[in-house]
């Protein structure tokens, strides 16, 4: 997010996805020709990146190792989110039958899926989920509420072993959701889609934000009230924060705020 100030305390820096240019930094280390400045742009597909080596890793030290990436970047500009400023423009997928690999060489029956929303195309994540039902694992992950609109979409999903999304609702009020350039989620069919994710067995971890503008003190109240009556499972509470180079960050210091 902040490149230019890193750069006063580093002899290099990558920014971006570092597939290519981590290694390639350790390379001309080694060689005694290390650059100021690693980038390698993202495309519309992630062919070849290569798998985790897990059995690397002391695995006392963390919940799973088995995390997993499918899907990259978000196609939205939701105002206070970093993603689209840290990778502009960046939505890219890997190829199903190389997601499907790395799940194959996974110990145990589960995994984690780390993409900010894979839903987004609705016919990738139909084929991804479609692909995955043979291997019968369960899974976690995160998405938008499209993975309750579309009923197929939402079938495969918990037939592949979605057992639990995070969705970040960030408010039970259409105005804020609008001014946050959140509008692609609808605040009057939150029930609607909680009950959906439910009804397929698939728990919600539900984020919401406060501190927006047109909120008043009754947001508190209202926000409980219909996590209560949906029934999240897991409700995570955060306070509105401008991060450097957000669109929201960049009104707020004009504003002088």
């Amino acid at each position: 997010l902040m490149p230019e100030e890193a750069a006063q305390h580093a002899d290099a820096l990558v920014t971006g996805y570092a597939e290519q240019t981590w290694p390639q930094l350790l390379r001309d280390h080694s060689a005694g020709r290390l650059q100021p400045r690693y980038y390698a742009p993202t495309g519309r597909e992630l062919r070849g990146v290569p798998i985790a080596r897990r059995e690397l890793l002391k695995k006392k030290g963390y919940a799973t190792v088995n995390s997993i990436e499918a899907t990259r970047g978000c196609p939205h500009q939701c105002d206070f989110c970093v993603v689209p400023t840290a990778w502009k423009g960046v939505y890219a997928h890997r190829p199903v039958e190389e997601v499907i690999a790395e799940l194959q060489t996974l110990e145990g029956r589960h995994a984690i899926f780390i993409d900010l929303s894979p839903v987004e195309d609705v016919n990738y994540a139909k084929a991804l989920y479609q692909a995955m039902i043979p291997l019968r694992i369960r899974w976690l992950g995160l998405a938008t509420t499209r993975l309750a609109e579309d009923a197929e979409l939402l079938k495969l999903a918990a037939q592949s072993g979605c057992k639990g999304v995070l969705i970040g609702f960030e408010s039970v009020s259409q105005e804020t959701l609008n001014g946050t350039r959140k509008h692609f989620h609808a605040a009057s069919r939150y029930a609607e889609h909680v009950r959906r994710l439910h009804d397929h067995g698939i728990g919600i971890q539900g984020c919401f934000v406060f501190g927006f503008d047109d909120e008043d003190e009754s947001v508190f109240e209202r926000t409980v009230e219909f996590v209560d009556k949906t029934k999240i499972d897991l409700p995570r509470y955060a306070v509105a924060t401008p991060f450097p180079g957000t669109p929201l960050y960049r009104r707020l210091e004009a504003e002088g705020r």
